[in-house]
């Protein structure tokens, strides 16, 4: 018997194909109700003039890696164009096709995600690790204890 042994042919896979979002929404903010148009009117005529640029892109970059200002507005479209047209009511003070409003500048949240948690004791390694995380979550249960029949950290951890 003879045995013949060799690398056979690298074959790339083909990538996973992206599939494009039903709507993409493009978020603005500004300091005020004016300086929100012309931002508006600035990204509108960026994005025609960029048409190699993905909007889903341009989404991204908006929503992860500019200001938060008082003043905001999202327009949401399932195109270049009705984002642009969406962008432009905008910019000349209509909003019909965004949906805009102050931001409140609040700095606590509470997130509820499910009905109890994962395992027992669930986040006190974490209370343990990072003084942050403990500091806010010691504000929480501050302003939980008199709504509450235990305290809070007490059905957390035990």
């Amino acid at each position: 018997a003879h045995v013949i042994i060799e690398q056979g042919p690298v074959v790339e896979p083909e990538p996973e194909p992206v599939e494009q979002a039903p709507v993409v929404p493009l978020l603005v903010s500004a300091k005020d109700e004016r300086a929100l148009g012309a931002q508006a009117g600035r990204l509108a005529s960026w994005l025609e003039s960029e048409p190699s640029v993905a909007v889903s892109d341009a989404a991204w970059s908006l929503a992860t890696g500019r200001a938060v200002l008082e003043q905001r507005a999202v327009v949401v479209g399932a195109d270049r164009d009705e984002l642009v047209a969406g962008l432009r009511a905008l910019a000349e003070e209509d909003a019909s096709g965004a949906i805009s409003g102050g931001g409140s500048g609040g700095k606590l949240a509470l997130l509820f995600a499910g009905q109890g948690s994962q395992r027992v004791g669930m986040g006190a390694s974490l209370v343990e690790v990072f003084p942050v995380f403990a500091e806010a979550l010691d504000e929480i249960c501050a302003r939980f204890e008199p709504l509450l029949p235990h305290p809070l950290r007490e059905v957390m951890f035990s």
